[in-house]
């Protein structure tokens, strides 16, 4: 597998950066829907792990980040890398910050 890691500062408190998080998935289960086989949240809802076709992408905030860590097997990087590019154009527009990359 291939994994990369994108973190960027929100700004935010805790509960608003848990508000966007939950809207950029929506965004994202609207935009890819047919892609994305599903979506589960932790129970406080500031973690969400999505499961598409080609990528497995976890989500979180902490106090001070967004964090997306995508797992992306070499053979589908053809079918995960437009998933992970627009999750990471969402984060980047909810967030309205640029992301670090720090691929691996």
């Amino acid at each position: 597998m291939s994994e990369m890691k994108f973190a960027v500062k929100h700004d935010r408190t805790l509960q608003e950066a848990r508000d966007v998080l939950e809207k950029t998935i929506a965004d994202a289960q609207f935009k890819f829907g047919f892609m994305i086989d599903k979506v589960e949240w932790n129970a406080d809802r500031t973690q969400a792990d999505v499961t598409a076709k080609g990528a497995e992408i976890k989500a979180w905030v902490d106090p001070t980040e967004v964090h997306l860590t995508l797992d992306i097997p070499m053979l589908n990087k053809f079918l995960g890398g437009p998933i992970v590019q627009n999750l990471k154009g969402l984060v980047e527009d909810n967030f309205q910050k640029k992301l670090t990359d720090d691929s691996v």
